[in-house]
């Protein structure tokens, strides 16, 4: 019977000098490697695992060039009342929905499609859209009515651990007051132009009246002289007929002055008057506008979808119960057990 071989393991020797750099250059690169990974955790919103931090994605995201903050209003501040808190006597809710979404994804180009086709399936409206082999963006406008759908339909298209959302509403009552406020002060100035305007024209029509029957008394007066002068004969001279013709003649021209100045007063008057009233049906007209813009705004979403690029190792940290890291650990400690009688021995000199 064959006796067992014995299988000698290899020696390698290595000297104290060496190992001691060693372990000090280890310690080093890691603690090098531990500073850089912590800068860009705060800076980019990257975790130490590897992993994206929705919080710090979300800030990124949302501080791109031509998009607003998540909840912002759409509106300037250029209300009646910009800065003033609503009262809790009005409970009125006018609330503007913001909503963003991340999906981790290892094809970002078929993500943006299919979301654009399901924005476009909700009836709704892609207003700007990028795409390339890291990262992908989709903002969009949808009907509030359609909303629930249509975030199903996104969330639908990924596992629910590569899924993140963010939805905002906020209460645009203040807005809503301001425009108010500019449709009731275009209102009461309306009334009160049109109010002016019907009063001049009477006062006016009034006026007038009474200077044209005072006119044609003169008139009356004046032809009635007249006829009596074309009685007299040829030599015959009467001074209080032409007395009385030229006191007539002088009260006429003057009452014709009066008329005209009031038509000339009244035109400049009624002109003014109806270039104010122009400029606050123009003025109700905008106010009414924006009340129809604002009404639009809180019954839709305006939000962004991004598809971001994950690695297999990213993945592999997202489903796993134990990071992959220590998994390794374990095998490489497992195999270093199992396999100790082949590996070579190591001696310190």
């Amino acid at each position: 019977m064959e006796e067992n071989k014995i299988i000698e393991r290899k020696v390698i020797k290595i000297s104290k000098k060496k190992l001691i750099w060693g372990i000090v250059i280890l310690g080093i690169v890691l603690i090098v490697g531990w500073f850089i990974l912590s800068i860009m955790t705060s800076t980019f919103g990257v975790s130490r695992d590897g992993i994206k931090n929705m919080s710090g994605s979300t800030k990124s995201i949302q501080g791109l060039p031509g998009l607003p903050e998540m909840g912002e209003s759409v509106y300037p501040d250029s209300y009646r009342y910009p800065d003033q808190d609503a009262s809790i006597k009005d409970t009125r809710e006018f609330l503007k929905t913001s909503y963003s979404s991340s999906i981790k994804t290892r094809d970002v180009s078929d993500v943006v499609k299919e979301v654009k086709n399901i924005v476009k399936g909700a009836d709704g409206r892609v207003d700007e859209f990028s795409s390339s082999e890291k990262y992908g963006r989709v903002r969009f406008v949808v009907a509030k009515s359609k909303f629930d759908a249509f975030k199903d339909e996104v969330e639908s298209i990924t596992h629910k651990k590569l899924y993140t959302e963010s939805i905002s509403s906020q209460n645009l009552l203040t807005e809503k007051q301001g425009i108010e406020g500019q449709i009731l002060d275009a209102n009461t100035s309306l009334g009160s132009l049109t109010s002016q305007r019907d009063t001049l024209i009477a006062s006016h029509t009034k006026a007038i009246n009474s200077m044209n029957k005072e006119l044609a008394r003169i008139n009356g007066d004046l032809a009635k002289v007249r006829a009596n002068i074309t009685l007299l004969k040829p030599n015959e001279i009467n001074v209080s007929f032409n007395q009385q013709e030229a006191s007539l003649v002088e009260q006429q021209t003057n009452q014709t002055q009066n008329i005209n100045q009031e038509n000339k007063n009244y035109s400049i008057q009624k002109k003014n008057l109806d270039d104010l009233i122009s400029n606050a049906n123009a003025n109700l007209g905008n106010a009414n506008k924006q009340d129809d813009k604002f009404t639009d705004n809180i019954e839709t979403v305006n939000g962004y979808v991004s598809a971001q690029w994950i690695s297999l190792w990213e993945m592999a940290v997202i489903f796993s119960p134990i990071h992959p890291t220590l998994v390794i650990i374990i095998l490489i400690i497992l195999g270093f057990v199992l396999f100790r009688k082949r590996m070579p021995k190591v001696e310190i000199v």
